[in-house]
């Protein structure tokens, strides 16, 4: 890979890290109310674990998307960036494209997920 395109895949991928840090400490902010059975009707009091079921699953999410961008990161340092971690073949630049933190081929990935 050319020494342009990683730093452009770089620079994606810090922008995508620094995306995440905030909206994880945004989460993090999402006040955890107290329902309490008589100050609340049924309704409420599902609402508002829905809404912490929800917030817990973007959490989660955006955890593990951090990972992965912190392991590409990690990749570009180590020179394999751009390489499928199963296979060692390069992953298309329109892959890439698509998601900068992605660490497989499409035939390894696939391969993956039927498993």
């Amino acid at each position: 890979m050319k020494a342009d395109e990683l730093a452009r895949y770089r620079k994606l991928l810090e922008d995508q890290r620094k995306e995440l840090v905030h909206d994880i400490q945004e989460h993090g902010k999402i006040p955890t109310e107290r329902v309490d059975a008589e100050d609340n009707d049924r309704a409420d009091q599902a609402n508002v674990a829905v809404d912490r079921l929800i917030s817990n699953r973007i959490a989660a999410s955006e955890d593990h998307l951090l990972e992965k961008v912190d392991l590409a990161l990690s990749r570009m340092d180590a020179g394999t960036y751009g390489k499928c971690v199963l296979c060692g073949k390069e992953i298309p630049a329109a892959r890439l494209e698509a998601k900068p933190s992605v660490s497989l081929c499409a035939p390894c990935q696939t391969s993956k997920e039927q498993r």
